[in-house]
């Protein structure tokens, strides 16, 4: 993974979410961050964003997801 805080300054920032289409109204990683993104990543060949992360709403959904040992 790349830090996205070395990126910054080199590459238009643009996010989108890595399960659904939000991001688009994020400006910056700063914005991203307080709006409770999470796992950013640079990722260059999205065609539509520059960076991949995890929005607040998919984060959450996830949470809720029974996992393997709750399953048992």
């Amino acid at each position: 993974m790349t830090d996205p805080s070395r990126l910054i300054d080199r590459v238009r920032f643009s996010l989108v979410c890595s399960d659904c289409d939000a991001g688009m109204d994020i400006e910056c990683l700063d914005h991203a961050a307080a709006e409770g993104w999470s796992d950013i990543d640079y990722a260059p060949d999205l065609p539509m964003a520059n960076f991949i992360g995890l929005c607040p709403d998919c984060r959450e959904a996830f949470g809720h997801w029974p996992t393997q040992e709750q399953n048992d």
